[in-house]
């Protein structure tokens, strides 16, 4: 399994609801989950509050742990490509 890590991508649920594709290289990604909540070694990162931020309903829209997809079309991704939404 490969990760890819994003800046600046808003994950918020109003930007990428569920099935929106990502096209990034010749790759192509399809979100899958809603919410990923903070977990305890997000608390020990970033503190209490943070974490109960991120378990609440605004915390929830705005995805802030991270955003889960699924790997549509297999492909080449390189530093530096642009993400497009399908």
């Amino acid at each position: 399994m490969k990760y890819i890590t994003l800046n600046d991508l808003d994950l918020s649920v109003n930007n990428l609801s569920l099935s929106v594709q990502l096209q990034t290289g010749t790759a192509v990604l399809e979100i899958i989950t809603e919410i990923h909540r903070a977990c305890s070694k997000f608390k020990q990162w970033f503190g209490e509050t943070a974490q109960q931020y991120g378990h609440s309903a605004q915390g929830d829209a705005h995805r802030l742990r991270s955003v889960d997809a699924k790997n549509i079309s297999t492909g080449e991704v390189s530093t530096g490509d642009v993400i497009h939404k399908r």
